[in-house]
């Protein structure tokens, strides 16, 4: 069984061969330098070359910040919630070195991130070429897609309890990632509670 498993944003792809899914690059590699990591894993069916036939494969993608982009989402949701200044005006980066100002031990940025990451999940979007990706999995042969994530269960210092699991799937449904379109199955979807208990995850499911 091939298998692939991705964890940084998607925003290309070269579909031919059937299952063979071709190059995936971050065009927006300066912005995220340093802050998303690039983990392919592959088993091929004959040693260093890839099948051309029709086998099954698996692909496997990590959930925030390779599907979900941030990006916006810490600016919008800062301002509204009172973290950052109205004038305010910059990403995520630009969002935690303000908050680290203010809080150097790291407890506003902390506690912003669990709203976005939980209960205003819904300021974020897909990543450009997420889509186009998963559609194209759907439409080849015999490719079955998974998520794995390392995601606890609440946020650090976030006073409404949302449990960020069912924040995560929310904006799954929300996206609609769960249509027929993009082949996406509910019981594919898998987030754990430490880096150790994903990498086993993605393990026990030969990704």
């Amino acid at each position: 069984t091939g298998t692939r498993y991705f964890s940084q944003p998607l925003h290309s792809i070269e579909h031919r061969e059937g299952v063979k899914i071709g190059q995936y690059f971050n065009r927006d590699s300066q912005r995220n330098a340093g802050h998303v990591v690039r983990r392919i894993f592959a088993q091929r069916l004959d040693g260093d070359e890839l099948s051309t036939s029709k086998a099954a494969m698996k692909i496997g993608i990590d959930f925030d910040n390779t599907l979900v982009n941030y990006e916006l989402a810490f600016a919008k949701v800062g301002k509204e919630e009172g973290f950052l200044p109205p004038e305010f005006d910059g990403g995520k980066l630009q969002a935690k070195d303000w908050l680290l100002q203010q809080r150097p031990d790291g407890y506003l940025w902390e506690k912003l991130q669990g709203i976005v990451y939980g209960r205003r999940i819904d300021a974020a979007e897909p990543y450009d070429g997420v889509l186009t990706f998963l559609r194209a999995c759907r439409r080849a042969p015999d490719v079955e897609t998974f998520i794995v994530s390392h995601k606890t269960l609440l946020a650090h210092h976030d006073g409404s309890g949302t449990n960020l699991r069912d924040a995560a799937l929310k904006w799954l449904m929300k996206n609609n990632l769960f249509d027929d379109r993009y082949g996406i199955e509910i019981t594919n979807v898998y987030f754990e509670g430490t880096r150790d208990e994903k990498v086993s995850r993605i393990k026990s499911l030969g990704l």
